[in-house]
């Protein structure tokens, strides 16, 4: 399937505005920071919470393993196995 065409006769896109005035990297960012506010927790299960974050820590309420094993600490879990 191919793309539409404009027509000859359709107006160009408006040039963007030109930056008159240089802004530091951190008046950006607070003006960025600024403008947005978290979002709101969600209670998702396990199986619909796949490619969001968490809002806080999880924190395993026992050192897992209870020994130290450097070389395999750590789970991994992959989705098609929940």
């Amino acid at each position: 399937m191919s793309s539409p065409v404009p027509a000859a006769d359709a107006a160009p896109n408006p040039a963007p505005n030109p930056v008159t005035v240089p802004t530091s990297v951190d008046a950006h960012l607070a003006e960025v920071l600024g403008s947005v506010s978290p979002l709101d927790p969600l209670e998702l299960l396990l199986a619909e919470a796949q490619g969001t974050l968490l809002a806080e820590d999880v924190v395993a309420p026992l050192p897992l393993p209870s020994y130290d094993q450097a070389t395999v600490d750590g789970y991994a879990v992959r989705m098609a196995d929940v």
